[in-house]
């Protein structure tokens, strides 16, 4: 482990407290290794794979496969092109650094620390 990659520093689990929902009421993840710009960003610490699990509970009905999960590989520099409300979820480095450490307190304190 080194300095820059901090124990807790890529918690990945996201809820609706930590999971920014566009105005059409779609949520749009961004997987890529370097800050992106947007809340919803999921790091990938180096990895060049892995998984992505989503679930959805104390639904009032059925989902469509058209609601569902729907991945599209993008280059890094196109990202906000390709997301419709970027500037609406947009999020500074330093916001970003913020929501890291109140996790990283949140899960230290879970785990009695």
């Amino acid at each position: 482990m080194d300095d820059e990659h901090p124990p807790f520093s890529f918690v990945q689990v996201r809820g609706t407290a930590s999971t920014s929902e566009d105005p059409d009421g779609m949520i749009r993840i961004v997987v890529a290794h370097d800050n992106p710009g947007t809340a919803n960003w999921v790091e990938t610490p180096g990895h060049r794979r892995g998984y992505l699990q989503f679930r959805w509970q104390r639904t009032s009905r059925e989902f469509s496969r058209a609601e569902g999960p729907i991945a599209e590989v993008v280059d890094f520099d196109a990202i906000p092109s390709r997301l419709q409300y970027f500037d609406y979820n947009a999020i500074s480095n330093d916001e970003f650094r913020t929501r890291i450490a109140l996790r990283q307190n949140q899960i230290a304190n879970r785990m009695g620390a």
